[in-house]
C-alpha cells in the first residue's frame, strides 16, 4: 500500500481493531537444521543474532504504535499473544524489552505453534526420503494429487490444519473486544501476536477470508517481521524484518497479494506492473499542490504533518532530492518517483489518478475522513465487481484453478 493509500485510511486514534503479528527472530533451527535431529522443535533457542532481531522487532512495533495512537495512554487495552515454544517466548521478551509500556499483558496459547511434520520430526525433509521411503513417497503423491495446502504430514498436520487450529482463538479476540470493568480492563483492540511462518499465514487466511491459492502464492515472513490487520483487511508490513545474514529486509521488497482475484498473475510474477498514465501524474501534482500551501514549490516539514505524517515524509525524502534545496524539504520530482517505485512492486487496487483525486479533495478540506473512507471502499466494491464480470465472460476463475 502507498503512503497516498495509508494517508486516505488513516483513522483516528484508538478506533478499530488491529491485530500485530510477528515472526520470531532467527533460531538455531533456522541456520543449522540438523539442530532438529537432537532438539525438540518446541525447546529451539534463538541464536544471539536472533534475540537481536526480537528487540528490533519492539523497536519498529513501539515506532508503529507511536504512528497511530501518539502514547500508550491513548491506547486501550493492548494484550500479547505468544507460542509457547521456547523461541517464540524468548522473541516476546526481545519485544517487551523495547515495546513493554504499549503492551498490557502477555498470554500463551499452544494454538499459535508452528505446523506439526509428524513422523518427519527430528528427521529433517532432507533425510525423510531416505529413512521413512514410504510415508515420504505417499506425502509426495499427495502434495502433487491435493496441493500442498491439503496434504497432511504422516502422523502430523497439513496446512488446512494449522488454519483450522489458529482460528478456535478468533472468538476469544472478539470476545475480548468487550470491555470488562469488574477486572478493571477496556476493551482488547489491539493484539500483538509472536508465532511462526506457517501458524501466521494460516491465521491471516482465516481472519481475513482469504482463499487456499492466497495461502500457496504468499511466502512466510523473514524472522522479525511484523504484518498488520486492521479490522478485517490485511494492510501488508509494518516492518520488514531480517534475512538469515541478519540483514534488514525492506518492507516494500516483500511479495504480498492481497487480492484473489490476481493470483494467476501473481503466479507468474510477484511484481505485477502497474501502466503509469499522464492523468496519474497530474493527479498527483494536484496532491502535491494542496500540501504545499505556501505555493513555493516544496513541501516542508510542517506541511506534510497533517496528511502524509512524518514517516511518509520520511519515505519520500529518501527517494533523493534532485537538488540542494529540496534537502529537507520534497518537491514533486521526488514523490513522482516514490509513487511511481511503489507502483512497480505493489499493484494499486484501482487506477491510481481516481486515489489521487480523492485525497486531493481530503486535503483541500472538501470532504471529511469519514467520506474519505466510506467513498474509498465504494470504489473497491466497484472495482472488485466488474472483475468479477469480466472473470464471468470467460477469463481463468480462481476458484476453478488446481494448485
Amino acid at each position: 500500500m502507498s503512503f497516498i493509500q495509508r494517508a486516505l485510511l488513516r483513522r483516528n486514534p484508538g478506533s478499530g481493531f488491529r491485530i500485530w503479528l510477528i515472526r520470531h527472530g532467527e533460531s538455531v533451527g533456522n541456520m543449522t537444521p540438523e539442530t532438529y535431529e537432537t532438539v525438540p522443535d518446541h525447546a529451539i533457542n534463538l541464536t544471539e543474532r536472533g534475540q537481536d532481531m526480537s528487540r528490533a522487532a519492539g523497536v519498529a512495533l513501539r515506532e508503529a504504535m507511536e504512528e497511530v495512537y501518539g502514547s500508550p495512554e491513548n491506547m486501550s487495552h493492548c494484550r500479547m499473544w505468544v507460542s509457547p515454544f521456547t523461541r517464540t517466548r524468548e522473541t516476546a521478551l526481545g519485544i517487551i524489552q523495547e515495546a513493554g509500556d504499549w503492551i498490557s499483558d502477555v498470554r500463551q496459547s499452544p494454538f499459535l505453534v508452528e505446523q506439526d511434520w509428524g513422523i518427519f520430526e527430528g528427521v529433517g525433509i532432507e533425510k525423510a526420503a531416505e529413512q521413512y521411503p514410504l510415508e515420504y513417497a505417499r506425502g509426495q503423491r499427495a502434495k502433487r494429487f491435493q496441493g500442498r495446502y491439503w496434504a497432511r504430514m504422516p502422523s502430523g498436520e497439513s496446512c488446512f490444519d494449522v488454519c483450522c487450529r489458529v482460528s478456535n482463538l478468533f472468538g476469544t479476540f472478539i470476545r475480548d473486544r468487550e470491555p470488562a470493568p469488574i477486572k478493571g480492563r477496556d476493551s482488547v483492540d489491539n493484539v500483538v501476536i509472536v508465532s511462526h511462518g506457517i501458524t501466521i499465514r494460516a491465521l491471516i487466511m482465516m481472519w481475513c477470508k482469504f482463499s487456499p491459492e492466497w495461502f500457496e502464492v504468499n511466502p512466510n515472513m523473514p524472522n522479525g517481521a511484523i504484518t498488520l490487520i486492521e479490522g478485517s483487511m490485511f494492510k501488508g508490513y509494518v516492518f520488514g524484518g531480517f534475512d538469515h545474514s541478519g540483514k534488514a529486509v525492506e518492507a516494500a521488497d516483500i511479495p504480498v497479494v492481497n487480492d484473489p482475484a490476481d493470483l494467476m498473475t501473481a503466479r507468474r510474477s510477484h511484481a505485477p506492473s502497474y501502466l503509469w498514465t499522464d492523468a496519474d501524474t497530474a493527479e498527483l501534482q494536484e496532491i502535491f499542490c494542496a500540501i504545499d500551501r505556501d505555493g513555493n514549490g516544496r513541501i516542508s516539514r510542517e506541511e506534510a504533518k497533517n496528511f502524509l505524517g512524518e514517516a511518509s515524509f520520511q519515505e519520500i525524502q529518501d527517494c533523493g532530492a534532485s537538488n540542494a534545496q529540496a534537502q529537507d524539504n520534497i518537491i514533486f520530482e521526488q514523490m513522482l518517483h516514490c509513487v511511481q517505485r511503489d507502483a512497480e512492486r505493489v499493484r494499486p487496487p484501482f487506477a491510481y489518478a481516481k486515489i489521487f483525486k480523492l485525497a486531493a479533495r481530503a486535503i483541500r478540506g472538501e470532504i471529511g475522513q469519514r467520506e474519505v473512507e466510506a467513498t474509498f471502499m465504494k470504489m473497491l466494491r466497484e472495482e472488485k465487481q466488474m472483475r468479477h464480470l469480466a472473470s464471468m465472460e470467460g477469463k481463468e476463475r480462481v476458484l476453478l484453478t488446481p494448485l
